[in-house]
């Protein structure tokens, strides 16, 4: 409310993008301390931290939020970067004509035009901005959030109660808003259990100031006439009470978005692109019915052990590696292609699994209780036993037949006629000769498949033609066998993290 940007306090002027949850603790604590906000905007308390405790504010105070900011001191004549603990908010930097540093939200913000030609000759120079983490003109690249659980095994006593609890903060936390909203439910277990704990906030709370509180709960999910994940929302929304939608898409607008969820994505990898296209077809739709905030479940499958490759992990320490790594990459991989995708038709998603406290509170204890367990003596093997559990005791937040659903493929649950449309276009676009010869044009993340060609034909003609120097630079970032500081050679004594040990397949298509 009120966040016309960018927001100036006296010599201090910031732009910013994303939410803030908890600003209203800091704006009580910062006007205590003085300061005279210009507006009701929760981010404007990112400029005020800032003048109240200098550049490295986010190692001094705890913010529970998703954010991108830059900010010019002139007074002091810095220049500050951030971003949040995840990288939930996507933002890109690079180095451009004589030693400036440029910021933007979106790759094709540097990566393409005439004002930024120079760029254009360098783009191995452009590179995600790393998650947790700020820049200083002043004194460089520094890591603001590196939690213990990062580096030490948790060794606390599993608590469904406590994990339960973690989950309903979470949840009321991103429920802040002034504009309708709703949550995505594709059936499965997690975006289900954000709808169901969502739900029961709402019916305890009554009224919020300058918020806005739905009479019941909106919630989304989109497929094809044989999508599993119809059925299986509409099962959850039944038994949770929420007003559901269902948004059935056809063949030819699976095809005419293609080329726009390339270009909004900013990604040839097809584990981001299929399910980043239905995700922006169900954003448009929702953009329709006028809500413009919507919750989802990213992330509860990195925290929890829940893709397929985890079953293959027969240790708690590996898997505990497993999973932080994955959580530390989710800025290339789920976070940007939700929020990209969901950006593209104006509509703001939130990530409840991802907040600070919930993230402190799933990786608090014993990682033996995140291996896969056996399941009611059915022989299958359960993964995200520990969530399941937390929605499990009383009152049961779903019905069994999702609750203790196994995890399907993406593709599976939308629908196997949406991989036939796909697998058909691509068979009729590409060659079997130009995969063939692939390596010729791409030497470096070579497509292997006529779904891989196309989509990366497709991201070099729309970003550099030159792509081949962009593409290793972007896709070495966050990658196995990166070294401390190799990512931003151009930034002097960069203090990143070293790259984790997640593997890196496509597990988003599995």
């Amino acid at each position: 409310a009120g966040g016309a940007q960018p927001f100036v306090v006296g010599s201090v002027a910031m732009v910013a993008n994303g939410e803030v949850y908890d600003y209203r603790e800091h704006r009580e604590t910062l006007q205590a301390a003085g300061h005279t906000f210009n507006s009701d905007s929760d981010c404007e308390v990112l400029v005020h931290l800032y003048m109240e405790y200098g550049e490295n504010f986010l190692e001094k105070v705890k913010v529970s939020a998703m954010f991108a900011m830059a900010l010019y001191d002139a007074r002091n004549d810095i220049f500050v970067v951030a971003r949040d603990h995840i990288g939930i908010i996507p933002v890109h930097w690079g180095k451009g004509p004589e030693g400036t540093v440029w910021v933007a939200s979106e790759l094709k913000c540097l990566a393409s035009g005439d004002d930024h030609g120079a760029m254009m000759d360098a783009p191995e120079n452009i590179a995600q901005f790393p998650p947790g983490s700020f820049y200083s003109s002043n004194s460089g690249l520094k890591v603001y959030y590196n939690p213990p659980w990062y580096t030490a095994m948790p060794t606390g006593e599993f608590d469904e109660f406590k994990l339960r609890k973690a989950m309903f903060d979470a949840v009321e936390s991103h429920l802040m808003s002034d504009v309708p909203y709703g949550v995505l439910l594709s059936g499965g277990l997690d975006s289900s259990l954000i709808a169901a704990t969502a739900q029961h906030v709402l019916s305890r709370v009554k009224e919020r100031p300058g918020q806005h509180i739905p009479r019941n709960l909106i919630t989304f999910t989109i497929g094809f006439e044989d999508s599993e994940d119809i059925k299986l929302a509409r099962e959850a929304a039944t038994f949770i009470g929420s007003d559901h939608h269902e948004f059935f898409v056809t063949p030819s607008e699976v095809i005419d978005a293609l080329r726009s969820a390339v270009y909004h994505l900013e990604s040839f990898d097809p584990g981001l692109i299929r399910p980043g296209l239905m995700q922006m077809l169900m954003a448009k739709r929702i953009k329709e019915l006028g809500l413009k905030v919507v919750l989802s479940g990213e992330g509860a499958d990195e925290i929890f052990a829940g893709y397929p490759h985890y079953k293959n992990i027969d240790n708690p320490t590996d898997l505990h590696a497993e999973c932080v790594g994955m959580t530390k990459v989710l800025h290339r991989q789920e976070c940007a292609r939700a929020n990209k995708s969901m950006m593209a038709h104006s509509v703001e998603l939130r990530v409840p699994f991802l907040d600070r406290n919930f993230l402190d509170a799933a990786f608090s204890f014993d990682t033996l209780k995140k291996m896969p367990l056996m399941s009611h003596g059915e022989g299958k093997t359960m993964e995200k036993w520990v969530l399941r559990r937390a929605g499990a005791i009383h009152p049961q937040l779903l019905p069994n037949s999702v609750l203790w659903r196994v995890k399907d493929g993406f593709s599976t649950g939308v629908g196997n006629t949406y991989t036939s449309v796909l697998n058909g276009f691509f068979e009729e676009k590409v060659l079997d000769q130009d995969v063939q010869s692939a390596a010729k044009r791409w030497s470096h993340c070579t497509p292997t498949t006529k779904e891989e060609f196309y989509i990366r034909s497709v991201w070099e003609e729309m970003f550099w033609k030159q792509g081949e120097a962009s593409i290793d630079k972007m896709w070495k970032d966050g990658r196995i066998g990166m070294k401390k500081g190799e990512e931003y050679p151009w930034i002097k004594d960069p203090e990143a993290t070293e790259a984790p040990k997640a593997k890196m397949a496509k597990i988003a298509s599995e």
